[in-house]
């Protein structure tokens, strides 16, 4: 670690605790989300650690944090398909798709107990992670990406320890319990476990909830009837050798003398982002289109697996795109390093998120976030998070393929107008949800909610 004096009066720090089962390597959300909290909650004065999987990667290391092995198992493991499932070679897609809703309903019902299981293992883990470390009331631990079984396990926990000696807990979610959340039997089982908190008194005294975003907070909270408070991704500036390998990029993939405008899709294919809609959005783009303008449009679009597999409708749909082709369509079809997946990022003219509105009502995303941040144009799904972020930072919203190709072919026609509202949106916000600040707001928080218990 490189911490300077405050190396020095380690002994005096309160604790500053990252607990992620999900936490195991270096590549992905988990561990930029989890040095960004470490490296702000340092600058707090805290020090910093990692409760993470214990199945992490060879070299996993951090600079911001002390690294303890936790957990048995990821919030993933419950979802990963069977080497059946997972096959591209199948070439038999109607029939798989027959089979998919009875596949699904079996899946479902498998992580609903699993689920439950991992609740437990996660219980106990984190009980035994506090009481081998000596963590008491003064240290805090931030669970920065909470599913289902994160919040029956803290149910189970406050049953088990004593309030008043117990650390103080922020739990953040970018997931919605009555939509998409991962390892819960349904919003019900994640709803008793809050109201069992709720009547344990520890809501605001040693537990305080947090939505990823102001409409997913504020459903929660009417959800939960309780106190649940909008704590956003930390957002930070893009580097200047980021830019220069943007830049790089954009000269590779599109020629030196670039006219062209990007339109780029991030992160693994997945059915809810609306992966399957991308071919039919291509060819309504062109009818929208017509050259000259249409011919300096390109789609880059990222389509790596998902962690559980590759669906069976993902698959063809790639194949749809393949055909299309290049220049058109630029399809990366394997996991990214970071560096390559900022490339994409910031080579972008606009990110594209046709995701499923009933997925992302209110649901958060880190792509949402890093496009805010790298002032790039949004064209998202109207009533949405994706959509409501969107529509704040001047971009276009859609709700169907044909719609999606206008708001593209309305982006070719105005970039200049749409980069300039990105870039006012940018300033926003990086001052609003700078890296240096997201621990601090959740002292902030946790002050005020305390005070204002006090003062009752």
């Amino acid at each position: 670690m490189r911490w300077g004096r405050a190396e020095v009066s380690r002994s005096h720090m309160s604790r500053f605790i990252i607990a992620d089962p999900s936490l195991k390597d270096i590549r992905g959300h988990h561990y930029a989300l989890s040095t960004a909290a470490s490296h702000s909650a340092a600058l707090a004065g805290f020090e910093v650690w990692w409760f993470c999987s214990s199945n992490i990667s060879d070299g996993f290391a951090s600079d911001a944090a002390r690294i303890r092995p936790t957990f048995g198992a990821t919030m993933y493991d419950n979802y990963v398909l069977s080497a059946t499932e997972n096959s591209e070679k199948e070439t038999l897609i109607d029939k798989i798709a027959a089979r998919l809703q009875g596949r699904e309903a079996k899946r479902t019902r498998q992580a609903a107990q699993a689920g439950t299981d991992q609740s437990k293992a996660f219980a106990r883990d984190l009980l035994n992670a506090i009481n081998d470390c000596g963590l008491n009331q003064n240290d805090r631990i931030l669970i920065h990406t909470a599913d289902g079984a994160t919040y029956t396990a803290l149910a189970q926990i406050f049953s088990e320890i004593s309030s008043d000696s117990a650390p103080l807990f922020h739990v953040v979610t970018p997931y919605d319990p009555a939509g998409v959340m991962p390892n819960r039997r349904n919003a019900d089982e994640v709803n008793d476990a809050v109201r069992s908190l709720v009547e344990t008194g520890v809501i605001d005294r040693r537990v305080f909830l947090y939505g990823e975003n102001s409409l997913l907070a504020k459903h929660l909270a009417a959800l939960w009837r309780t106190e649940v408070r909008p704590h956003p991704l930390p957002a930070q500036e893009p580097e200047e050798d980021d830019r220069r390998r943007a830049g790089e990029f954009r000269r590779r993939l599109l020629g030196p003398d670039d006219d062209k405008l990007m339109i780029v899709s991030l992160g693994s294919a997945r059915m809810e982002k609306g992966f399957h809609l991308f071919p039919d959005i291509v060819k309504r783009s062109e009818e929208f289109l017509q050259d000259p303008l249409w011919t300096k449009v390109r789609f880059v679009l990222h389509a790596s697996p998902q962690i559980i597999g590759r669906h069976p409708v993902i698959a063809k749909t790639i194949g749809e795109l393949e055909v299309l082709g290049a220049p058109l369509v630029t399809l990366f079809k394997q996991t990214l390093s970071e560096e390559d997946y900022r490339a994409i990022l910031l080579a972008a003219d606009a990110v594209l998120l046709p995701y499923i509105q009933k997925d992302y009502l209110y649901r958060s995303s880190g792509i949402v976030s890093e496009a805010l941040a790298a002032a790039k144009p949004l064209i998202a799904t109207s009533n949405s998070y994706p959509g409501s972020a969107a529509s704040a930072a001047g971009g276009l919203i859609a709700s169907t393929p044909r719609e999606f190709g206008a708001a593209v072919a309305e982006f070719a026609r105005r970039p200049e107008r749409y980069a300039a509202s990105a870039k006012a949106a940018q300033v926003r916000e990086l001052e609003e949800n700078a890296v240096k600040d997201y621990a601090p707001k959740l002292l902030r928080n946790e002050a005020a909610r305390q005070a204002e218990i006090a003062f009752d």
